[in-house]
Parts: structure tokens; sequence; C-alpha cells
């Protein structure tokens, strides 16, 4: 079986998790998931070519114990890689800490580096910081499960840039262990066919990276305020297929605050509360081929966010699907579908724009509150029980060529709503008129109107001031 079934069947599985289930069982669905997802992304390990190639083992190799072999490396220039092969399978009790080598352009690696005969795994003891402790550049950590029985901050801590991190595993027993990250990485650093399992912490917390690379790995933790990716201040880095599980309630799949032009592309990010937020000054960022699902709120969510982009992804919410916040503006999301328990896309904020979608939720296929100057275009939206687009104190809309269609109306224009510009574009009611007026200002053009059972094809309501309808074909089933 390919990786991409397999990554299938864990979504599959993923969006099978039933209302009551056990946290437990829940946990260790996301777990399996995560876990099959790592085993068909891991590639075989290729050899590494070492100048100096030094062992480790239990019995009849170079040492007994990693840190003895770390410390063994010069702190004079390296002339070629520095090879640490760790050939059993068995348990090391111990943090390893790299510090004050001078690789010379070349690579430390440490793990199974050229037997990949086994797979080790290491312990960190109470008192340790980590399993691996980096504050040294050109670090490589391979073939290596970090097991945290012991309650500790970090399984990896690298805080120098430069370091590469390719099918490492972190994982925790049960609530006990990890408490602040699984991962802690810097700039410039690799992360590949890596995984983290994780309670009360980080899953991967990028904090102020630049340039970072996180690819074909997963993090699955369970934590309010703690998230399964967090990027705090990092910019230009990249997420790609990564898969992203926070499973409490109030929880958030992928958070970023004050993190700039970073990429997230073919990934599937979920939350409790939100699949994907972006927070405060998070800008310029692009997520693409994607899915985000949020299960009691925003599948995708921008606060005080500008200028992202969202294309070619599919989010689903439990309250809306997805939603640009309080000072959020100038967003930009297309060729997506988006379907919420209340609202496909929801905009208090604006100026924001969506093109080429499908927007669906039960009370509004777009709902937008405030979020002035918001641009619909070449779009289709579904309300099942109420109005497909709903403007209320959102002015100066413009939607253009758009399918609407509402279990009430095509699309309702309260008061609070002016300036509102539609053109191209259909509007069809269910149980109630095709287009219901109350902003002032509102433009009609080239487009087609049809009431539903019992409404108009546009209804004028009392104080709607300064219509035009024009080039218009407008159909009423009302008596």
């Amino acid at each position: 079986m390919n990786w991409i079934e397999l990554w299938r069947q864990g979504v599959r599985l993923l969006l099978g998790l039933k209302a009551g289930e056990p946290s437990s069982f829940a946990r260790a669905r996301s777990v399996l998931i995560a876990s099959a997802l790592f085993a068909a992304a891991a590639p075989a390990r290729a050899a590494v070519v070492c100048a100096t190639y030094q062992t480790v083992c239990a019995s009849g190799c170079t040492y007994t114990e990693i840190q003895p072999a770390v410390d063994a490396i010069p702190a004079t220039n390296l002339s070629g890689n520095w090879c640490i092969d760790i050939t059993d399978g068995v348990t090391y009790s111990t943090q390893v800490t790299v510090q004050g080598k001078s690789p010379n352009g070349y690579q430390i690696y440490i793990g199974t580096t050229t037997s990949g005969a086994t797979r080790p795994v290491v312990s960190p003891p109470s008192a340790s910081t980590a399993a691996f402790r980096v504050m040294n550049a050109s670090v490589s950590i391979q073939g290596i499960n970090i097991v945290a029985s012991n309650n500790v901050p970090y399984g990896v801590w690298a805080s120098s840039a430069y370091v590469t991190i390719s099918s490492v595993n972190v994982s925790t027993s049960g609530s006990a262990g990890i408490y602040t990250a699984g991962m802690r990485i810097s700039s410039w650093t690799t992360v590949g066919y890596s995984s983290v399992t994780v309670w009360g912490a980080h899953g991967y917390w990028l904090d102020g990276s630049t340039r970072t690379t996180v690819s074909y790995s997963t993090a699955v933790n369970k934590s309010a305020t703690l998230y399964a990716f967090y990027l705090s201040g990092g910019k230009n880095n990249d997420f790609t297929v990564i898969f992203s599980s926070n499973s409490l309630a109030l929880s958030d799949g992928f958070y970023a605050l004050g993190s700039d032009t970073n990429t997230v592309t073919q990934s599937y990010l979920w939350g409790g509360e939100r699949g994907a937020f972006l927070d405060t000054g998070s800008d310029y960022n692009r997520i693409s081929f994607s899915t985000m699902i949020g299960k009691s709120d925003a599948g995708f969510y921008a606060l005080g966010a500008d200028s992202n982009t969202v294309t070619q992804s599919y989010m689903q919410g439990g309250s809306p699907a997805a939603e640009c916040g309080t000072g959020s503006g100038y967003n930009t999301i297309s060729l997506s579908t988006m379907i919420g328990t209340s609202y496909g896309f929801e905009a208090s904020a604006g100026p924001n724009t969506v093109t080429q979608s499908f927007l669906k939720g039960a009370t509004s296929g777009a709902n937008l509150t405030g979020g002035s100057f918001t641009a619909i275009s070449l779009s289709t939206m579904i309300a099942t029980t109420s109005y497909a687009l709903y403007t209320n104190g959102a002015d100066s809309t413009t939607v253009t060529q758009c399918y609407m269609q509402g279990g009430v109306s095509g699309a309702r224009l309260p008061s609070a709503g002016t300036y509102t510009a539609i053109s191209l574009s259909t509007m069809i009611g269910g149980s109630g008129d095709g287009l219901d007026i109350l902003g002032d200002f509102t433009t009609v053009t080239q487009s087609y109107m049809k009431g539903g059972t019992s409404g108009a094809a546009v209804y004028l309501e009392s104080g709607a001031d300064r219509i035009t309808i024009s080039f218009s074909t407008l159909i009423s089933n009302s008596a």
C-alpha cells in the first residue's frame, strides 16, 4: 500500500471520531494514524560518508554510552564528517548534549548513521532538559526513538541553527513525560520523516525560527494552551505534508503568533476547536492543498492577521469553516471548499477576498458581520436553513459571477450593510425571497433572482433607498 493511500485511511479514521468516545480511545486512534503515516513516509536511510566513524552499543563497540562518544569529538576544526553510529536497539537513559564543537563545514551525525539495522531508544532521566540538547550547528540526529517516562521539558531542544532531524520519534509514557515541547527548534533547521506524540506540551515549537523546514512529519498532542505545531515569531518557514492533531476540546492544531511569510502545503491540520489559527501579526502566510478541520469552531481562523492566502484547500468547522476575525484584512481564499455547521465563511473585518470557492453552512454560506469591502467572485454559496449571503454591518460588499441558494433567501442585505454591488449572479430563495434588501445604495445588474415557495424575486423592505436593479431576470413564486 502506498503512502497516499495510508494518508487517506488516516484521514478517514480521524473523521470517524464519534461524540462521546472515551478520550483515551480518541487519542489512541490519533496516535495510530500518526504512526501509520510516519511509518509509510519514512524512507530507507542512506549511508553517510564518514571521515571518523565511531560506534555505540552495550558491548563490543567504541563506546557503551552516547555522551562519551560526543565528548570525544574535538573542539578543533573537523576535516570531515564525524559519525556516531548507535548499532543496537537498547534503551539509553541519558541526556545527550552537543556543544563547543567546530564542524568546519562538515556534519556531526548521531544515531543509526550507517548500519541502520536497529532503532535505539533514548530516555532522558529526571532533571534532564531534553533527550537531545543541541547547542551546536551542523548536527544531524537520525533514526532514534525518544521516549520520556520522566517529567522533562523537551524531547529535542536545538537552539542552534543548521540542525537536521530525520526519522526521529518523540513520545511520552501516557500523560507523564514532556511538558513544554516534543521538539523546540531554531533557524535553518530541517525536520523530516519524524513524529511527536505528547500530552500537555507543544508538538513542534519553532521559536523565532527562520528558514526552517518540516516535512513528512506528524504531531499529536492534547492541550488547550499548547499546540501540535506552534510558530512564535517565525518567518519564512516551510511545512510540507504534515499531520497535526490536537484532540482537546478547546485546542488548535496549528497555531502561529506574530509569524510571517510561512508556507503550509499538502497537510492535514485538525483541532478540537480550530484546525489552523493565524493570530495577531501573522501576515503574508500561505496555505495550499491542505485540509483544516476545527471540531467546535473554525477550520481556518485569522485574528489580527493580514494578507494571508489559502488556496486549493478544504476547511470544515463546527461553527464557521473559515473566519477572518477582528483586524484581519487583505486575506484571500481561492479554489477552496468551506463547509461549516453555521457558516461556510465569516468575516467581521475587511477587506478580504473569496474567489472560485464553495461556501456552505446551515445559517449562511457567507456571513459578513462588519467585514466591509469584502469581494466574493466565481463562487457558490449555500445555506440550508437561512440566507446564502448575509451582510450585516458590512459595507461596500462586491459579489460577482456567484450562485446563491438559501433555505429562506438567496441573499439578505440588512440595513446595516450599504453600498452592496451584485453582478452576473444567481440568487434563489427556498421559502423566502431570491434577494431581500434592507440596506441603502444597493446595485444589482445582469443577474437572475427567483423567489421561493412564498417569496418574491426581490423584496425591498421599508427603508431600503437608492436601489438599482438592471438587465436582470426576476421570477416570483409569491401569491
